[in-house]
């Protein structure tokens, strides 16, 4: 068969001196934006097809040429008859319109640097709960709750301590645990003595659990460039792409509703391409699952509960059982979501006695939304051997804007209850909502007024079964004033605080409660009290004392003698926001950025340090001559000049340098140590 390649061979010759007889022209040749400069074009007679000479594609371009074929004023390549292109035959441009079909596609995963905390510290948390209440009677009750724990890596210990004092009589619970936690499984034991007496227990979870990603999602790049992936503030190591079409793959989606947003930087410019994304149907993703046992020994007896869960496909599916010698049953359901639709199925059996007793329900629900209205519509009904498991019912809501309203019915074999309800934003500040319940036994009804009176004042009206006058005043961050004026008892209460939770109230019966609450969080060799302390730990080091930081927007606190910050509840694998107010600086403390963000790996003690963030300038005077200042001069070192107060004064950095000093007309190069508090000209 070598007389066919032979012929092919021929024809391609042939074929090839056919276009290199084509006219000769050297043009601007473009690709879409980017522009490739001069370079020698052919193009046919009838305008069908074009020749460029090689160097006017690049090598990444390849899918655009038909072959190569050179000719003799030099090689060259047939652009395919697909690619479009166009000549400005005044300007003797040449544009080809970017075809991405005709390009490669390239699958790339992007690597998401975590930037995340890692821990390692142990955590000790000591949880103090402290409230005595009485009345005019002389009666006092005080309680005293303490719950220490210690985490260090995947173990956890912890105790719990409960004292309560009333007439003279003393009663004191308390519990030890401990949880060891492994990937995927935790297995935990519990001593606890309390009013009902000792018992003890042991559980298990364990399951798979996979994070969600977005399912393959194709970038066209035309041009080539680099394209940046971001979803909530996450952004993932830029890419670079050849022309043609990137397919982003395990891009991490969170648990809520949202946006990937995707940046293509090219010689066209910058576009960004936003993919949104919807909120997970169920807690568990499909194919993921969660089971769980656990076993109690009291005075009472032994009791055994399993749980499981697992997704498949749209469906969630949980069941339970306990067995006991005073409870026996099992219950199955199954969630199904699609879109707007949520349809539910439960099952379950229970022993009454000695009887059992079995139960079945379906419940749907659907929502959606109709020009500004949103609408939602539902209807459950359930049967069971006993007849009080047996009910049906529907509901339907609308809303919009400023209105909402909602309605629901439920039969049971003891009657049917009407239940309606609907509030009115009629002003920012005025809120006004009704609601009411309507069955043969009882019919109720409330109206409510709600009205921001000032921005630290709320006032609300309430008329009906339950009336009363609510008002809430906030004068300052974070103490809060409530009183309640009812028909028959009126109530003044106080709460706020920073390292503590206080509370304290006082009602027109006489009857009065105080309460304190605080956490001991301490980790790194730092401590701090704090109202909160559960989640992670990180101990925020700034360098300047005295510092106030906010976290998320709130304030945290202020930094100690040696500028460290504990920062407890902070959630881990969630985003968090460390910001400082330049205002609150001291006029010495130079600050380069005024936020940072963060994340936390897990609930281990962690560091931050931001001391790079701080420079602490110290101030220095400069003399041209001994005792007289170079008053209103300037001083240049390391590239920055510093102006010279009337004293010769200025701030600057920390340490040791050296620079030029001017003033009056005169300069001389100056010394000066990090302890000078005076430099002389020599």
């Amino acid at each position: 068969m070598a007389w066919v390649a032979g012929l092919g061979a021929l024809l391609a010759g042939a074929a090839g001196a056919d276009v290199c007889e084509w006219p000769a022209e050297i043009m601007d040749v473009r690709v879409g934006a980017s522009g490739r400069g001069e370079w020698l074009v052919r193009r046919a007679p009838d305008r069908s097809r074009v020749w460029v000479e090689r160097g006017a594609l690049r090598s990444t371009e390849r899918g655009y040429v038909e072959r190569d074929l050179p000719c003799p004023d030099g090689p060259g390549e047939l652009v395919r008859a697909a690619l479009s292109w166009k000549v400005d035959e005044g300007a003797l441009q040449l544009t080809f319109t970017p075809d991405v079909t005709l390009l490669p596609r390239v699958t790339v995963q992007p690597e998401w640097p975590s930037g995340a905390l890692s821990g390692g510290w142990a955590v000790v948390t000591v949880p103090v709960n402290v409230q005595v209440s009485g009345n005019t009677d002389g009666q006092v009750r005080g309680t005293l709750g303490l719950r220490p724990s210690f985490r260090s890596g995947p173990v956890s210990v912890a105790a719990q301590l409960d004292a309560q004092a009333t007439a003279g009589q003393v009663q004191v619970g308390g519990a030890l645990s401990g949880t060891l936690r492994m990937p995927g499984t935790e297995v935990g034991v519990r001593v606890q003595r309390d009013a009902a007496g000792p018992s003890a227990a042991a559980y298990l979870n364990t399951g798979r659990a996979t994070r969600r990603t977005l399912p393959p999602l194709s970038v066209p790049v035309p041009l080539g460039g680099v394209v940046s992936v971001q979803v909530d503030g996450n952004a993932a190591t830029p890419v670079t792409a050849a022309p043609g079409t990137l397919v982003l793959t395990g891009i991490p989606l969170p648990d809520h509703a949202g946006q990937v947003q995707v940046t293509v930087r090219d010689e066209a410019g910058t576009r960004t391409l936003n993919e949104p994304f919807p909120a997970p149907p169920h807690a568990l993703n499909a194919g993921d699952w969660r089971g769980g046992a656990e076993a109690t020994l009291s005075s009472r007896g032994a009791t055994f509960q399993v749980r499981a869960a697992f997704a498949t496909g749209s469906w969630l599916w949980t069941t339970q059982g306990v067995l006991s010698s005073t409870d026996t049953g099992a219950d199955v359901s199954g969630t199904f979501r699609s879109g707007p639709d949520t349809l539910g199925l439960t099952a379950g059996t229970r022993r009454n006695g000695s009887d059992w007793q079995s139960r079945f329900g379906a419940s749907y629900r659907t929502q959606g939304v109709t020009g500004d209205v949103t609408w939602s519509a539902g209807l459950h009904g359930a049967w069971g051997t006993a007849p009080e498991d047996s009910r049906a019912g529907v509901e339907f809501g609308l809303g919009a804007a400023r209105w909402q309203v909602r309605a629901a019915g439920d039969w049971t074999p003891s009657g049917t209850q009407l239940n309606l309800g609907g509030q009115w934003q009629a002003r920012p500040d005025l809120r006004v909502r009704a609601a009411g319940q309507w069955s043969a036994q009882r019919q109720t009804w409330q109206l409510g007024v709600t009205w921001q009176a000032t921005p630290t004042t709320t006032a609300e009206l309430l008329a009906g079964e339950e009336s009363a006058l609510n008002v809430t005043y906030r004068p300052a961050q974070p103490w809060t004033v409530q009183a309640q004026v009812t028909p028959h008892e009126s109530r003044l209460g106080v709460t706020g605080g920073i390292a503590a939770q206080l509370s304290a109230a006082v009602t027109s019966r006489g009857a009065w409660q105080a309460g304190l609450s605080s956490v001991l969080v301490a980790t790194g060799g730092v401590s701090r009290w704090s109202r909160g302390g559960d989640s992670g730990v990180v101990a925020v080091r700034t360098g300047i004392p005295d510092l106030p930081l906010q976290l998320d927007g709130k304030p945290a606190g202020r930094t100690d003698a040696d500028g460290t910050l504990l920062l407890p509840g902070v959630t881990p694998a969630a985003r968090h926001t460390l910001s400082v107010q330049v205002d609150d600086l001291p006029i010495e403390v130079l600050v380069r950025e005024d936020r940072l963000t963060f994340t936390l790996q897990d609930d281990a003690g962690a560091q931050l340090d931001w001391r790079s963030n701080f420079t602490r300038l110290r101030a220095v005077t400069f003399l041209g001559r001994p005792g007289e200042p170079a008053a209103f001069g300037t001083l240049q070192t390391a590239g920055q000049e510093w102006m010279l107060d009337g004293h010769g004064r200025t701030l600057l950095p920390a340490g040791d340098g050296q620079g030029q000093l001017f003033w009056n007309d005169q300069s001389c190069p100056v010394t000066w140590t990090g302890t000078d508090p005076a430099v002389t000209c020599p």
